[in-house]
């Protein structure tokens, strides 16, 4: 009840004060509530442009809001009223046109989303054009795309908090008296008690009230504005755009629970991972892990690489004792006899009992391979940095194969796989293994470091998540046909 009271006091004192400087200031001049209206702050038009496509009307009416919200929350522009800018106006209006009416609405600012569909691809182009002299490093033409029609409003607006990445506060001068200034800026521009550096020297606000505050400071001569340096959280509005757009991504692209059977994904994923997969790869390695990524629904089409890797790698694990010694030990790893010496053995046991290793590192290259191929992504992907560090600690690489980075997995997969059986080897002999465990705990945790620190690789993502489409845009895809023969697709467009 007492802050209240204070309030009022403080809203009381403040019309006061506007009522004093106006009469000084002679006749003529706006009352002080007309004038606080028009320096609330500058204002922003926003227009979109979706022809006749009701699908591209639609997301154009929540671009309009999400973009309005944005400019709202980071207190620079106020977005002008939706209904006087006539955003529901499609057809043939040029940028001129859009921009007359946002000079007539007074707005400072004035942004046009044009939508367009291509294909699987929905395109938005922002144009952003000054009317204020003030605001002219704030013109840019950008255009962002994305497969999912909900990220495209949050792409738009994410644009839009990265302009105020370096704009500052323009805070116009209403009156001044008794050595204390109004300034048209107030708690919704982001100004607090405390001092600021402005253009025109350091200023000391008093008091705030939403739109308004009273700053002491030097003499500031007739009316105008103060360059006031303070920025707004671009950076927190950034974040959670991003966020959104990764909710909507991860929603699109992971298998559900109706195209599982009911089953969840991550249920399906541990079990492929620790039972179908080695069942699988015992009686066709490479070819079995393809065979268990149909557990998950996207089994596609088979990496013939991984295919062929694979078999060579068990072939290795089996017989490299043997073509160390000339074949003249026992197969059998639990026996030895005068040709197998205790390095040797301990390189074999070793050998044999990282089959498994194998195999699931092959289950993770074959599953990064077909979620590319599907534009899915792999379950747990909400929590994908915890996810791919886990699974590196379990498979050498395999978060980095969780993650779509298969020649980075399998890089880490044979340094890591060579250090332990060196030093496997080395026990056996009396030599000093510890350099080889030591070196192979550094590699380890270095490759965890980068599984949880690096960005996925899958072209899905990674088009959600880019900021803008570049000018010239290339792809390369290899598709099967109606006869199942692969086709070479190449393709180059420039926009204009």
């Amino acid at each position: 009840m007492r802050m209240k009271k204070i309030n009022i006091i403080i809203s009381a004192l403040m019309l006061l004060f506007i009522f004093i400087a106006r009469s000084e200031a002679g006749p003529g001049t706006s009352s002080g509530s007309e004038s606080l209206g028009e320096n609330f702050g500058a204002k922003a038009a926003i227009f979109y442009q979706a022809g006749l496509s009701m699908e591209l009307n639609a997301i154009g009416m929540k671009t309009v809001v999400e973009t309005a919200e944005v400019f709202t929350r980071l207190g620079r522009f106020y977005p002008v009223d939706r209904d006087s800018t006539g955003s529901a106006v499609s057809g043939s209006a040029s940028a001129g046109d859009y921009t007359g009416i946002a000079r007539d609405l007074g707005a400072a600012v004035c942004c046009v989303v044009y939508l367009e569909r291509a294909g699987d691809m929905y395109l938005a182009v922002l144009r952003v054009s000054a009317l204020d002299g003030r605001y002219k490093n704030l013109e840019t033409q950008t255009t962002v795309r994305s497969r999912i029609i909900n990220n495209i409003p949050l792409k738009v607006a994410r644009e839009i908090a990265w302009l105020h990445r370096d704009l500052g506060l323009y805070a116009p001068v209403i009156g001044t008296s008794g050595g204390e200034t109004l300034i048209g800026a107030g708690e919704w521009h982001g100004l607090k008690p405390g001092s600021y550096s402005t253009d025109r020297g350091k200023i000391d606000v008093l008091k705030t009230s939403r739109n308004s505050s009273i700053a002491a400071c030097e003499s500031l001569g007739d009316a105008g504005g103060l360059a006031i340096e303070i920025y707004p959280a671009w950076k927190e509005a950034v974040h959670e755009l991003d966020e959104a757009i990764d909710r909507n991504t991860i929603f699109a692209s992971s298998m559900t629970v109706e195209q599982l059977k009911g089953d969840d994904p991550g249920k399906r994923f541990a079990k492929a991972f620790c039972l179908i997969n080695n069942g699988a790869s015992l009686i066709l390695p490479g070819y079995g892990s393809y065979l268990a990524c149909g557990y998950l629904g996207v089994k596609q089409q088979v990496s013939i690489a991984n295919a062929v890797l694979t078999p060579l790698l068990v072939f290795t694990q089996f017989t490299l004792t043997g073509m160390m010694t000339g074949f003249k030990t026992n197969f059998a790893p639990w026996i030895r006899d005068s040709d197998k010496t205790a390095a040797v053995q301990n390189l074999q046991i070793f050998c044999w009992s990282t089959l498994l290793t194998t195999y699931a590192a092959s289950f993770l290259d074959q599953l990064a391979y077909q979620y590319e191929l599907t534009r899915k992504l792999p379950p747990f992907f909400t929590h994908r940095d915890q996810a791919a560090a886990f699974l590196s600690l379990l498979v050498p690489g395999g978060g980095l194969f969780y993650k779509g980075y298969r020649i980075a997995g399998w890089s880490f997969y044979f340094a890591e796989m060579a250090l332990a059986g060196f030093g496997a080897y080395s026990t056996g002999d009396g030599s000093d293994y510890g350099y080889a465990f030591g070196a192979l705990a550094i590699v380890k945790a270095i490759e965890i470091v980068c599984a949880y620190l690096i960005e996925p690789s899958y072209e899905v993502y990674r088009l959600e998540r880019e900021r803008r489409a570049g000018r010239i845009s290339f792809s390369l895809n290899v598709l099967p046909d109606h006869l199942g023969k692969n086709v070479f697709m190449a393709s180059c467009g420039m926009r204009f």
